[in-house]
């Protein structure tokens, strides 16, 4: 019982350092995870975009779909500033909700 007291302890401890972190200096980390998230959606695009192209019936909705998902991404890693802010302050809110619901579960 006391392993899982300190691993709950030790859990809130490090979402809660994480949550500060997201919230008072998010500009690195969430300028990393913003580029991240464009790569992933530029790459399901092209690859949407690629298998369609290489089926025997093309389907339409499925290719502008993969087009839109590419602009996505690039609208992702161009405008980072605004997504930075948003994700940022939600991301941050939860991890720091989240430690202290850990802490509570640990205490009780």
């Amino acid at each position: 019982m006391k392993n899982i007291l300190k691993n709950y302890l030790i859990d809130s401890i490090l979402l809660i350092i994480l949550g500060c972190i997201l919230l008072f200096k998010p500009e690195g980390i969430m300028e990393l995870l913003i580029t991240i998230i464009g790569i992933i959606i530029i790459i399901m695009g092209a690859f949407r975009c690629i298998l369609n192209l290489f089926k025997e019936k093309k389907n339409w909705v499925t290719l502008t779909i993969g087009a839109l998902e590419i602009i996505l991404g690039i609208v992702f890693i161009i405008k980072k500033n605004f997504f930075i802010g948003f994700l940022s302050t939600i991301i941050g809110v939860i991890i720091l909700i989240g430690g202290l619901i850990i802490i509570k579960k640990g205490l009780d």
